[in-house]
């Protein structure tokens, strides 16, 4: 889209030079109200070029601020070193003992077999027979369909020696590592599990998050 609204600019801006040119070479032609038109096409186009460019880099910026742990470098490579480092500055409140050890964003991932429409039904037509007289075919009964739903919740994950903490303001949850039964790479994110429950996220270097977690739960 950014490079045909720049090709589309510099043929309008040839175009627009061009037409100057013979308006002012021949003044008895006049070209200017096409100019006018043509000067406002190009600058539109070098405008739309400009802010598809800048949308781009937003969205890069985004991803990448995504991908990248709210840790210092020197804690991402002790991790990527085999130690676990000490993680100053997070939100979770420590209790007496506890150590932060990973800090990052992440996404909390929820999949729910959830209604998701309803098959089609007839309404039932009355049909009248004689006078005063009407017969009602019945409807057809209608039923709610289901499937698998997937929601996601954007927020941090913050993992200590004692828990396994995801900050969100409606999904949080709090898993304490020694109820941890399994850990589970699935599709590009972890699943934890503690007795009944599970919980599934992606978290910012998924590849040091589980080596931290493992450093932590000593498997």
């Amino acid at each position: 889209m950014r490079i045909v609204a720049i090709i589309f600019g510099i043929l309008a801006a040839i175009v627009d030079l061009i037409l100057v040119i013979v308006s002012i070479a021949v003044p008895e032609v006049s070209l200017w109200g096409w100019i006018v038109v043509l000067t406002i096409v190009t600058v539109g186009l070098f405008f739309s070029a400009n802010k598809v460019k800048k949308q781009k880099e937003a969205r890069q910026a985004a991803q990448v601020a995504r991908n990248t742990p709210f840790m210092e470098e020197s804690a991402i490579s002790a991790i990527a070193q085999g130690e676990l480092p000490v993680v100053t500055g997070t939100p979770v409140l420590l209790e007496e003992g506890e150590v932060a050890h990973y800090y990052a964003p992440a996404t909390k991932i929820v999949t729910k077999n959830k209604a998701v429409g309803r098959t089609g039904s007839g309404a039932g037509v009355r049909v009248r027979v004689a006078k005063g007289v009407s017969v009602s075919t019945g409807g057809g009964s209608s039923r709610t369909v289901y499937g698998e739903v997937t929601e996601t919740y954007s927020g941090a994950i913050v993992l200590t020696n004692r828990r396994i903490v995801f900050i969100h303001n409606q999904a949080g949850f709090e898993c304490k590592i020694s109820a941890l039964t399994a850990v589970t790479p699935v599709d590009g994110s972890v699943v934890v599990q503690a007795g009944s429950k599970t919980y599934q996220f992606s978290v910012a270097r998924q590849d040091l998050f589980v080596s931290a977690l493992s450093m932590v739960t000593g498997k």
